[in-house]
């Protein structure tokens, strides 16, 4: 395994992480799980695009994405416009 993961921030609230090869889809989905939780954010999702995206194109997929969103912001939004109650996406390429 390399380093580890290498992570950016290019907002507030979003973050990537590189995640090497050697890492299991399971173990990278359950890290993705607990950095949620670290930030305070309430997993809403988990949403099967990788195998959507493999069905259609017939090609292995290494992509993880997972709605999760911080309550109180998801209560203002909704209060400014219910049209807005979209969690924000976390995925992994």
């Amino acid at each position: 395994m390399g380093a580890g993961p290498r992570e950016t921030e290019d907002a507030d609230d979003v973050y990537k992480v590189t995640i090497d090869r050697g890492v299991s889809m399971n173990e990278a989905a359950e890290s993705m799980r607990l950095r949620a939780n670290a930030l305070n954010l309430q997993l809403v999702a988990e949403l099967p695009l990788s195998k959507q995206v493999e069905a259609v194109t017939g090609k292995p997929q290494r992509t993880i994405t997972s709605s999760v969103l911080r309550c109180r912001h998801a209560k203002e939004l909704i209060d400014l416009n219910v049209d807005f109650a979209v969690s924000c996406r976390a995925a992994s390429p």
